[in-house]
């Protein structure tokens, strides 16, 4: 591992396969550019004596794409939480934020639960202080306007100006934001309690220490029997930290356990798939990690021991190319028809392009060919058709 790898790593918990090497090793070259320094030992040393290099440069490595009720289901889901809610504040933390957008739909979305003003408590934290300031003004692009439920909260709390799209204030003055790394150890103080935390796509940034080091912090931060909200690839993991499935159609929700089942706690420490960057859609999903089967399963497929298109499935959907990743998945499911694992990769590429039944279809098969699957099996229980009922087969 390089220094900068190792910086990474420290400061910001970041997995270098999830970045990029190349997009790693050049913005170093162009700030080292920047900076005239010629040696990468001199620029390490110069991260770690200056906040405002170190800043710089994780302003070039972060994703801060968003949009507007990205995943609609999670905000179902948080509007059913809200209007159980006994009374009192209804504590929401966002992190990583990033300019704004899931914050302010989570506001939306209380007060179109019903939530007084005074009930309503919205944290939102980056990393990213341009991401901050952009979030700040309440301004957007049409780029953040994706969904296509979202024209009536556009026309109710949206001004046109020329400069794009003016949030209203009544709706920017129900979030607080601040700048924090979630990666820290002293991310936040230990006394908030909230009753939902937003955390979706974030982890598989990250190094497997990261990853739980995260989970333990947001857990501590959670009130008893709060609900956490997750990108569909970081639900596993969740389970291994004290986090149980909750019951949200297509929301990839879990709630805080305080007394896990002994099912919970015998599944075992899962790292979490690397991403370069995250499929275009709202069903984005990392597709690289291939899993291995426990040796105690007795299922055996003779296409085992041949090569996935993990890799050619991956590069084509971070390119956003969605329709050439799923005709890879389906040639390779075509030849090796008892492949649990080429049917689990096609599977993530339906759920990727939002298309439910034939993603369960798959998901059904992989439970077929491995009953051990762990992952296929979460999934396939955290799929439910988008009338809520529970999909045969899926278990409880």
């Amino acid at each position: 591992m390089t220094r900068i790898e190792q910086w990474l790593s420290h400061e910001l918990g970041l997995r270098m396969a999830s970045i990029g090497a190349g997009t790693a090793a050049r913005a170093v070259q162009d700030r080292m550019r920047v900076l005239r320094i010629t040696e990468e030992a001199d620029y390490c040393t110069r991260l770690g004596a200056d906040p405002t290099e170190a800043q710089t440069l994780t302003e070039r490595l972060v994703v801060a794409e968003s949009w507007f009720f990205r995943n609609p289901e999670s905000f179902h889901a948080l509007r059913g939480l809200a209007e159980a809610h006994p009374g009192g504040p209804f504590r929401v933390l966002s992190v990583p934020c990033a300019s704004g957008e899931e914050p302010y739909s989570i506001a939306m979305t209380l007060k179109e639960a019903g939530l007084r003003r005074d009930q309503i408590r919205i944290d939102a934290v980056d990393i990213s202080r341009l991401a901050l300031a952009r979030a700040a003004t309440g301004l957007y692009s049409g780029n953040a306007f994706r969904e296509p439920l979202f024209g009536e909260q556009q026309q109710k709390h949206f001004a046109r100006t020329s400069g794009g799209h003016l949030l209203a204030p009544t709706i920017r003055s129900l979030v607080s934001f601040a700048h924090g790394n979630l990666a820290s150890e002293s991310f936040l103080p230990r006394e908030n309690c909230y009753d939902v935390i937003f955390l979706r796509n974030f982890l598989i940034y990250l190094d497997d220490a990261a990853q739980r080091g995260v989970l333990r912090r947001l857990r501590t931060l959670l009130a008893q029997n709060g609900h956490l909200f997750l990108g569909p690839a970081e639900s596993l993991l969740a389970t291994s930290e004290g986090f149980h499935p909750a019951d949200f159609p297509m929301a990839f929700v879990c709630r805080r356990w305080d007394e896990p089942t002994r099912v919970l706690q015998e599944v075992p420490p899962q790292p979490l798939p690397s991403a370069k960057a995250l499929p275009r859609g709202d069903r984005a999903r990392a597709l690289a990690r291939p899993h291995t089967a426990p040796a105690t399963s007795t299922v055996s497929t003779p296409a085992a021991t041949t090569p996935l298109p993990f890799g050619e499935v991956q590069r084509l959907a971070d390119a956003g190319e969605l329709v050439a990743a799923l005709e890879a998945a389906r040639a390779f499911v075509a030849r090796y028809d008892t492949s649990a694992e080429g049917w689990y990769t096609l599977a993530l590429v339906y759920d990727a392009m939002a298309l439910r039944e034939p993603a369960v279809e798959c998901y059904r098969k992989v439970r077929f060919l491995d009953p051990d699957h762990l992952e296929a099996g979460l999934l396939l229980k955290l799929c439910r058709q988008s009338t809520g009922s529970v999909i045969p087969g899926a278990g409880q």
